[in-house]
């Protein structure tokens, strides 16, 4: 499942779809070419994207110093350590 917290991870992190505004099928593209075809771990990476959207890469004022994903992420990098709304919820690139 594509949820908003899936693309605001995904687009700070800078790995988002190419194009202004990807839809569903781009997003879920990039997870199947990404992941095992595994229906339960897929299940257990969305829970987890959903879990660290809610308490760390939150929609506004996102929780960068500590992130366990910081080193990866564009948006952190880019900004410091607090990710600015470039690539957030439209889930377009960073940047």
């Amino acid at each position: 499942m594509i949820d908003s917290y899936t693309r605001r991870i995904v687009g700070r992190m800078g790995f988002a779809p190419p194009g202004r505004n990807p839809g569903y099928a781009a997003y879920q593209a990039l997870f199947h070419r990404g992941l095992p075809a595994d229906a339960a771990r897929f299940n257990e990476f969305h829970a987890l994207l959903d879990h660290h959207a809610k308490l760390t890469c939150r929609k506004t004022r996102p929780i960068c110093a500590g992130c366990v994903l910081a080193d990866l992420c564009t948006s952190a990098s880019l900004s410091g350590g607090a990710a600015s709304e470039i690539g957030g919820e439209s889930g377009g690139a960073a940047g």
